[in-house]
């Protein structure tokens, strides 16, 4: 999340190519920032967690989120191409500009909540926490790697998404687990986990699979942790680490 406004806005950047005459005489220039550039081209502008932006960058969103969409760019006065000298550009969002933002509820550690007027400019969609457990079993499933399994079942899957929510299940009746919050979150950190360490690594000096001989006992690949390790390994960086 950006906590100044001249990245949002933009600002004047070191001149890094003097192709023309009229660069020569330039130290800086100006470079539009992501919401000038987005009003501009009539694009969407996403605000990720927007409630951890300092409140004089949220000033600057009063206007745009008007009827009007309209930016005074004060910053830009004769600093780029075009400028009107002395002038302030008045900026209007083109077609099809919209902003969104995401935040986590203002109840969360670090968190705040948002002004009431500059909620009012935004249409909210509450999402809560999916807790249903086949949600949960089809997200690890989606996200574990297809050559990865854990052990053999009849429904096709890989039996990670079922093996880490019975985990889930025991963990959170304990009285250990009562004060723990498991998220989405820390189930993806635990796939992302076993993605990485049950990759197949080749040595650099083993001859490949087409160069060695049937009855050689000499393995072409070697794997960095089994399925079963790695499940026991994520585990403990997520619950304990």
């Amino acid at each position: 999340m950006h906590t100044e406004s001249a990245d949002f806005l933009g600002g004047l950047r070191p001149v890094r190519s003097h192709e023309d005459q009229e660069s020569d005489q330039k130290l800086f220039e100006w470079k539009d920032g992501p919401l000038v550039q987005a009003m501009r081209d009539g694009a969407m502008f996403l605000i990720d967690e927007i409630s951890l932006a300092d409140d004089s960058v949220l000033e600057r969103l009063n206007s745009v989120l008007e009827s009007d969409r309209m930016l005074l760019l004060a910053e830009r006065v004769g600093g780029g191409d075009g400028d009107l000298e002395g002038e302030v550009e008045k900026l209007e969002a083109a077609d099809g500009f919209q902003v969104f933002a995401t935040m986590n509820p203002g109840g969360d550690f670090g968190k705040k909540e948002l002004s009431p007027a500059l909620r009012n400019r935004f249409t909210e969609i509450w999402c809560p926490q999916s807790r249903d457990r086949a949600d949960l079993e089809s997200i690890i499933e989606k996200n574990i790697r297809s050559d990865i399994h854990l052990r053999n079942t009849q429904d096709g899957t890989s039996g990670f998404g079922a093996a880490i929510m019975d985990f889930i299940e025991w963990f959170t009746s304990t009285n250990v687990g009562k004060r723990t919050t498991v998220s989405i979150r820390d189930l993806l950190c635990w796939v992302r986990f076993i993605n990485i360490c049950c990759e197949v690594m080749a040595s650099p000096n083993t001859p490949s699979a087409m160069e060695v001989d049937d009855d050689s006992s000499t393995k072409p690949n070697q794997t960095k942790l089994s399925p079963e390790v790695a499940f026991v390994h994520g585990a403990c960086l997520v619950f304990i680490d």
